[in-house]
């Protein structure tokens, strides 16, 4: 059976994992974590992605990425690039063959500034706390993102700041600040509310709020009906629901 097509909305903010090769803890080492980020960094140095957030833990990377407002990028060929390029170094450096990835990756589209967009973020930055074991504080993580947003000599920036202080414009940016850090900080969610967080955040392709949810599913379900329309473009359907992205408005697949 083929694989669907991947759904990708022009502008949009989406979460991005994937897990190493039998789940094996092939980046367990600094060398190979350190490459495996220059090589995202390089490759936005050309294309247009904005990084929001990441960490990098010793199985699987979590990114929180911003795609460009129109139409000719989508997230699978920013992934398919860092995928090859690292893979190749891979098995070069380490003598092997064969697949890095188990497989590819997953993708969540999550509305900017939600109330869930910063459950998704505190979820990347409390990665280095939830293992089982070498737990380590977000604050000291150096291959996660909130390691380095108060330094300006960051190696690998983020703009994870500027969704804050937009999204909290009562408050003053050291509150904003001190609020998302109790937030990381603070003692994880009961078992019971963190299972019924994640079955209906990470499940979903979508997650915000009803409305960003109720029309990005509308936007998905057309864009599937029409694909099988002959003589119909279903981009063009699916244009006709970017009214409630602007200006993260369309949508393309790959």
């Amino acid at each position: 059976m083929a694989r669907p097509r991947r759904i990708n909305l022009i502008g949009g903010v989406c979460h991005v994992t994937q897990q190493c090769h039998s789940k094996s803890f092939s980046l367990a080492r600094d060398s190979i974590k350190q490459k495996y980020l220059q090589l995202a960094y390089d490759i936005a140095k050309k294309d247009p992605i904005e990084f929001i957030s990441f960490s990098v833990e010793d199985s699987h990377p979590h990114w929180v990425l911003k795609l460009p407002d129109h139409l000719d990028y989508t997230i699978s060929q920013f992934m398919h690039k860092l995928n090859t390029r690292f893979g190749k170094w891979f098995n070069k450096t380490y003598h092997r063959k064969g697949s890095f990835w188990a497989s590819r990756c997953s993708t969540t589209w999550v509305e900017p500034g939600s109330p869930e967009f910063f459950q998704l973020t505190r979820y990347v930055d409390r990665n280095p706390i939830e293992r089982q074991s070498n737990v380590i504080n977000p604050e000291d993580y150096k291959w996660g993102s909130f390691h380095w947003l108060f330094n300006p000599e960051a190696p690998f920036p983020v703009t994870f700041l500027k969704y804050l202080y937009k999204s909290h414009p009562q408050k003053s940016e050291t509150e904003a600040w001190q609020w998302y850090r109790k937030f990381v900080q603070q003692d994880d969610l009961n078992k019971n509310r963190k299972e019924d967080l994640f079955k209906h955040m990470f499940p979903g392709l979508f997650v915000g709020s009803e409305r960003f949810k109720q029309k990005a599913k509308e936007i998905y379900t057309a864009s599937w009906k029409n694909l099988q329309v002959r003589g119909l473009s279903w981009i063009k359907v699916v244009r006709d629901y970017s009214t409630l992205f602007l200006p993260m408005a369309q949508l393309t697949a790959s």
